[in-house]
């Protein structure tokens, strides 16, 4: 495997370039539980030497658009002992912050204020360009509904990001943006290795796919997860306990998920074991509804059973509870 680790200054973002193989121990344990497939698998293999693209890095659109959440008004009273410094330095200071481009932020924030605010604005981010612009990066027609749902945002960022100096403010908190990419690379690191070791994982060197983790302090503690495409995207904050946990299921997720296109026949003609795991009430509606999703899921939540190496005894259990939940596959691909 090599590492090629390059400089954060501008881009502040630490690259991980991995080699190793396609998927072949996982596309094993899923062709022989699809039967007529288990002789497919030698054709399949990459040539030796690919790689692929992972980052650990900040990134200036989403700093611009949190800023603007806080300024807003995002979490206005929310305490703030115990978050991360630079959030509860910033938050305070945007709070702070005035003008009439500011002014038309908050109007703007108060009229789209559903329950899933953050969520919404994280969409935005991740679909648009760098600043000042912030042009999109997909048509509109490819849009995710939550980011039409906000629509107009763009020219009130623009406005809000030039009276507000944002620019200044990302390159003053520059150097502790970089202290904490470097905090969260060796174990972002050491995910990637541990489970393309495990799947013996490889991408081909013409391959667009890429995975991202962003640091983002201003996010607090949640995590949101999405894929765009070949584009996988992981927002965490670096607080005093990483969730690593969540960063490997998404690893794994950017790992997998193109088995179940590749053999979208073989998966097709399973997909009446659906109608089993649909009858589980904790089962989210979105796997009830979608079978390679579905499958996806379980043999993710598989993988990350076996990386766990846990003792027969908490394995079976864990297996047992993933099958309450309605992942009925997870025992299939645990054997």
């Amino acid at each position: 495997m090599r590492i090629s680790k390059h400089p954060v200054s501008n881009a502040r973002a630490s690259r991980v370039f991995l080699s190793g193989s396609l998927a072949l121990a996982t596309a094993w344990t899923l062709l022989a539980w699809l039967p007529g497939c288990a002789g497919g698998v030698a054709g399949q293999v990459p040539p030796a030497g690919a790689t692929g693209n992972i980052t650990v890095e900040a990134n200036p659109q989403l700093f611009a658009v949190l800023c603007a959440l806080h300024a807003a008004g995002f979490e206005a009273n929310v305490p703030t002992a115990g978050v991360h410094p630079v959030r509860a330095r910033l938050h305070a200071q945007l709070l702070r912050q005035e003008g009439p481009a500011t002014q038309a932020l908050r109007a703007f924030y108060r009229e789209h204020q559903p329950s899933a605010t953050l969520s919404r604005y994280i969409s935005f981010a991740l679909v648009v360009g760098p600043p000042p612009q912030f042009n999109y990066l997909l048509r509109r027609e490819e849009l995710p509904p939550d980011v039409l749902a906000i629509d107009g945002f763009p020219e009130v960022l623009v406005n809000f990001y030039g009276e507000a100096q944002i620019d200044r403010l990302w390159a003053q908190v520059g150097p502790e943006y970089d202290r904490e990419i470097a905090r969260i690379h060796e174990p972002v690191s050491q995910i990637v290795l541990t489970s393309t070791s495990y799947l013996r994982e490889l991408l081909k060197s013409s391959s667009s796919r890429t995975f991202a983790v962003y640091v983002e302090p201003l996010v607090g503690g949640k995590v949101n997860f999405r894929n765009y495409g070949d584009r996988y995207v992981i927002v965490v904050s670096p607080g005093s306990e990483l969730p690593l946990d969540e960063i490997r299921h998404a690893f794994l997720h950017f790992l997998l998920d193109p088995l179940a296109l590749r053999y979208r026949r073989e998966v097709a003609a399973k997909k009446s074991l659906l109608n089993i795991a649909a009858r589980a009430p904790q089962l989210p509606a979105g796997y009830k509804e979608d079978f390679s999703t579905f499958l996806t899921e379980c043999l993710v939540r598989a993988v990350e059973l076996r990386l766990r190496r846990l003792p027969p005894e908490k394995l079976a259990r864990a297996i047992d509870q993933a099958e309450a939940e309605g992942y009925i596959l997870v025992r299939t691909f645990s054997l």
